[in-house]
């Protein structure tokens, strides 16, 4: 279930079965939980995979939206276990971040740590090509835990070809 308020909106993986019908919203705040029911016959990893590629492909279709902001709700011990987190979801190789490239309104990106963690260059490109209006992306939680994003090389790249954008760690 989606628990809405003014500024954010909490939101069960496992709750997004359906397409979403409100496709003109420019902001979106949301606070992802990878809680999913799983049935008999099916392993969490397959269920949890499907639920998330609904997530991302139905964000991916809000082409109008200009401001995002995802946040993943995980506990304290997420690098202990990258299989459950969603440390790859913004990946290329193993996430959905192709899902995301119908975002070509998109000026801000808000993440926490979860979601830049393993992001690397070819994810930096495809924000480069794809995210064309780009002005600013936030980096924020666990910043002191797992170090400055603004010194690894492939947001330097993204840096040197967008020297407008504002890469903020917070």
């Amino acid at each position: 279930m989606a628990l809405c308020g003014e500024e954010s909106c909490d939101l069960y993986f496992g709750d997004v079965l359906a397409e979403w019908v409100c496709h003109d919203i420019t902001v979106l705040d949301l606070h992802l939980q990878r809680q999913v029911d799983v049935p008999e016959g099916r392993t969490k990893d397959e269920v949890t995979a499907e639920a998330a590629q609904r997530v991302y492909s139905q964000i991916g279709r809000l082409v109008k939206l200009e401001d995002l902001t995802l946040t993943i709700y995980e506990d304290d011990n997420l690098w202990d276990n990258l299989e459950e987190s969603c440390a790859y979801d913004l990946t290329l190789e193993r996430g959905w971040l192709g899902e995301l490239a119908g975002l070509k309104r998109l000026r801000r990106f808000r993440m926490n740590h979860n979601y830049w963690g393993l992001m690397g260059q070819s994810e930096v490109e495809f924000i480069d090509t794809n995210w064309l209006e780009l002005q600013s992306i936030t980096f924020y939680g666990y910043t002191f835990r797992y170090g400055d994003q603004l010194q690894m090389d492939h947001w330097k790249w993204l840096k040197e070809r967008r020297p407008y954008i504002n890469l903020v760690v917070q």
